[in-house]
């Protein structure tokens, strides 16, 4: 009986009109969760194409970030069969990539965060350990180390991208359940957007 009620829940939420569709009266030929996933995709790779000499490990952690929400666009829009690589790839933008953000805001003298090659040798680190166990955990602890980092520098973009942060996790936590216009995936998304580009 869960799994039907999970099935139903998830068929309301894409049959639910994207808000862009109803404002801009465009027949858009993906549902509203790929959607989503599809502008934090663009968003992130955006954020690491601009940043990756500059700011390596800002780059490569939303790099991460993308690669999940490239894979889960094709998840949520083509079904089951995407759904492991979305899992995997989202456990490593978790685990690995808010990591990464810290970083770069907190220790930017860091040869982590100065240095492509060091940086992704402590996402591929990452990503071979155990992090399913802790992979809640790591994300929380990366927004408060950056809102802490803010505070301490008065840096008043960060703290509002960790503020973003803490909302879109409260959101995302919520999954397929409709809030307001949206569904908790899709605040998830989008506020993920919003909290990179503040960054």
């Amino acid at each position: 009986q869960p799994d039907v009620i999970g099935s139903n829940a998830r068929q309301r939420c894409m049959a639910q009109p994207h808000f862009l569709q109803t404002c801009c009266f465009v027949d858009f030929p993906m549902n509203a969760d790929a959607i989503s996933d599809l502008i934090l995709a663009v968003v992130a790779f955006s954020i690491a194409f601009v940043q990756l000499r500059q700011r390596p490990a800002l780059a490569i952690g939303c790099g991460l970030i993308g690669l999940a929400a490239a894979i889960g666009t094709l998840h949520y829009q083509y079904g089951e069969l995407f759904a492991g690589p979305h899992r995997f790839t989202g456990l490593v933008a978790a685990s690995a990539g808010f990591p990464l953000l810290v970083i770069a805001l907190r220790w930017p003298d860091d040869s982590v965060a100065q240095r492509i090659t060091a940086a992704g040798r402590f996402a591929l680190l990452i990503s071979v350990s155990g992090f399913d166990t802790w992979r809640m955990l790591v994300p929380l602890g990366s927004v408060l180390l950056i809102c802490a980092t803010a505070l301490v520098t008065r840096r008043v973009m960060p703290l509002g991208a960790a503020l973003v942060f803490i909302v879109s996790l409260a959101a995302g936590a919520t999954g397929e359940e409709m809030l307001g216009p949206l569904s908790g995936i899709q605040w998830l998304h989008y506020l993920l957007s919003l909290a990179l580009l503040l960054l």
